[in-house]
């Protein structure tokens, strides 16, 4: 083994992977971290055991005696609540935290003990991620033992392209439907020859794994959606309960059926500490779900939700006509978001989506049976690519080719977001990058002095995610920040040709903040300073 592992995590809200990429061979393994039918994946839960040792991905003992003691998806947790916290032996632990230690536990399954022996650790995001989130990942990672510079990120559907093999298609769409989100994108795969260097063999590379065998391109659109397969699952959840109205269970008379019509009452009852049936009624219906992927219906028998008050609900039966029926309105988001992303597609490239070749399915949800039905009528020229063998794996092992080269950019990613400067005396906020321009990015901005001998300059960056209203401060470790220069003073203002400003995104997906003196012909040194919330208020409010 390398002395420096070069590692893709593909961090997911039901399940969790580990892939090692050699840098030698271009070799991508997967690293087992279970037993049974599926030895590369693993529930995203995370547990702290009786003795105080922490556990993941035991689902059997997070819904039995460990309940109080775990937290069922931290993925999930991110997404909906950031300011989550968890108490367990009188110790509080911020989800940040809760994230590092379930990494670490899932580094070391997968023989990585010593996260300092990982040179570059790739990570996916959902489309729609905001800064925030992603700076929580990232202080997560930091936990690990490792520079932020080692962290790099991409979005997920992108980390399914970098593992694609050929594809006889131009035009070819990603569906990674995920446990909470899907995330797709449209790539043309022979536009971006800007991004592709040359191709150096090595007599040692596989050729399962050689770059000819890897397509070059650039992403035309991308979209992602806060609907996943535990969306589906609360369908089959609320199905469970009607019959058990039906029986007269106690339990189940007692839930208003209203409840699975706001999330946030839901998710409540989801991490209510005292009331675990729910999460019990949630496996039921992953496991009828998975069955209804292959027969057209299976019949369940639920034990009593909470023993002493109810006898459970007997001899249910779930057609997959019933369970087209009772998922229709996550359907119909579906359905709304893929005709979204056509009129972003048709908008960059004036095609429709008969244009497109190919459609490549992604993780587990991906299997339901509507989805292929859905995707063959819309996309009637396409050719639907299942690969069961990587359906789950393949954004761990896109991460860990991603991680190969910094000079390397087989899919040339779109930003996704508009990056600007906020002006103080405009009271607006400047574009610098626009949502559409094309990884690697490098922006040159010229400013100039206000005050005569002016010894700083300060420049607060702003990012506006697509479809958002507003621009909101740019956040690293959960925190606004401004970029701070310190400058030879000059008795001259307004002198727009004096300092050049650099903004710079490269393969880790950072943006980076260099300047150059015009005037004194040298560098001048950009340093990152954190800003509390309040701070960062009356910063605005002073202009």
């Amino acid at each position: 083994m390398p002395d420096s592992l070069y590692v893709g995590i593909d961090f997911g809200t039901t399940n969790s992977s580990v892939a090692v990429l050699d840098p030698m061979t271009g070799r991508v393994e997967m690293r087992k971290l279970d037993e049974g039918e599926q030895p590369y994946l693993v529930r995203t839960i995370l547990s702290k055991g009786l003795e105080g040792d922490w556990i993941i991905g035991h689902q059997s003992a997070a819904l039995g005696r460990l309940r109080d003691r775990s937290v069922m998806s931290l993925k999930t947790e991110l997404r909906k609540s950031p300011s989550f916290t968890f108490t367990v032996d009188e110790e509080t632990y911020s989800l940040v935290e809760l994230i590092a230690i379930f990494l670490r536990e899932l580094l070391r399954r997968a023989g990585i003990a010593e996260p300092q022996r990982i040179e570059r650790l790739a990570l996916s995001l959902p489309v729609n991620y905001d800064e925030k989130r992603k700076a929580m990942m990232e202080a997560a990672a930091v936990k690990l033992g490792l520079n932020a510079n080692q962290i790099w990120f991409l979005d997920e559907p992108v980390s399914v392209l970098w593992d694609c093999r050929l594809i006889p298609a131009k035009y070819a769409l990603v569906f990674d439907f995920g446990g909470g989100t899907l995330d797709m994108a449209i790539m043309d795969k022979e536009d971006t020859q800007d991004h592709r260097p040359a191709v150096v063999r090595h007599p040692y590379l596989d050729p399962e794994d050689d770059d000819s065998n890897r397509y070059h391109g650039k992403v035309s659109a991308k979209l992602g959606l806060d609907i996943g397969g535990d969306d589906l699952d609360d369908c089959l959840v609320k199905l469970f309960v009607e019959r058990g109205k039906e029986q007269g269970n106690p339990v189940c008379e007692s839930i208003a059926l209203e409840l699975f019509e706001d999330p946030e009452r839901l998710h409540r009852l989801k991490t209510h500490p005292k009331y675990s049936f729910y999460n019990h009624l949630k496996a039921i219906a992953e496991s009828a779900k998975r069955i209804l992927s292959n027969e057209e219906e299976t019949t369940v028998d639920i034990p009593p939700l909470m023993p002493g008050v109810d006898e459970g609900i007997r001899n249910v039966t779930v057609t997959a006509e019933d369970f087209f029926r009772v998922t229709e309105k996550p359907r119909e988001a579906i359905m709304d978001a893929i005709k979204r992303l056509n009129e972003l597609f048709a908008s960059q490239t004036r095609l429709s989506r008969r244009d497109i070749g190919a459609v490549l399915l992604s993780g587990g949800s991906s299997l339901v049976p509507f989805v292929p039905d859905v995707l063959e009528e819309l996309y009637p020229n396409a050719r639907i690519v299942w690969d069961e063998a990587h359906l789950q794996t393949r954004i761990a092992r896109g991460n860990a080719r991603y991680t190969r080269s910094e000079a390397e950019w087989l899919v040339g990613d779109v930003v996704n977001a508009s990056i600007g400067i906020y002006n103080h005396a405009g009271r607006e906020t400047i574009e610098i990058i626009s949502p559409s321009d094309i990884y690697p990015i490098r922006k040159i901005k010229r400013v100039a002095t206000t005050k005569p001998n002016q010894t700083k300059i300060e420049i607060a960056p702003m990012v506006k995610r697509q479809g958002a209203d507003r621009y909101e401060p740019l956040q690293k470790w959960g925190r606004p920040i401004v970029w701070r220069m310190n400058i030879r003073p000059h008795p001259g203002t307004m002198d727009v040709s004096r300092i050049s400003i650099t903004y710079a995104i490269d393969k880790s997906q950072r943006l980076k903040v260099t300047a150059y003196d015009n005037l004194y012909r040298s560098e001048i040194g950009v340093e990152e300073i954190e800003l509390s919330d309040s701070g960062w208020n009356v910063s605005l409010n002073q202009g």
